[in-house]
């Protein structure tokens, strides 16, 4: 087994866990009953979310070195997923909202793709062993 491979996908795991744990800052956010004080308490939650998203990223970039396809275009939609949480907050903070469908739908959809994720570099690692636990074929 490739033990970089391995690494590179716990690495995506991991970041990506830190990344959709943070998600929880919203609520007490959008609680705050001052419109200004939401806004302001949502635009520090985008900021966490940016340093994190771009933690996240440095792992996602490994895994496209280290492939294969199907595990990239995984990391390519948690990726996009973390994107989109990221701007419907970002548009929650433009109008202090209390609420927001798009982030209900990016949250959701964070992790379903972090779920793939997982289930395919899983997959790819396992593949990865067995092939190589095969015997020498004679010629």
């Amino acid at each position: 087994m490739r033990v970089s491979r391995r690494a590179a996908y716990v690495e995506v795991v991991h970041r990506a866990h830190v990344v959709g744990e943070r998600f929880i800052d919203v609520l007490p956010a959008v609680s705050l009953s001052d419109p200004a004080a939401r806004a302001s308490a949502l635009r520090e939650v985008l900021q966490r979310h940016a340093q994190l998203h771009a933690e996240m990223m440095r792992a996602v970039h490994t895994a496209h070195i280290e492939g294969p396809d199907d595990v990239v275009q995984a990391a390519d939609r948690l990726a996009t997923a973390s994107t989109q949480v990221y701007l419907a907050v970002h548009a929650m903070a433009e109008d202090a909202a209390v609420h927001s469908p798009h982030f209900d739908e990016g949250y959701f959809k964070f992790w379903e793709a972090l779920s793939d994720f997982t289930s395919l570099a899983r997959r790819s690692i396992h593949h990865t062993q067995s092939v190589q636990q095969q015997p020498p074929q004679d010629s």
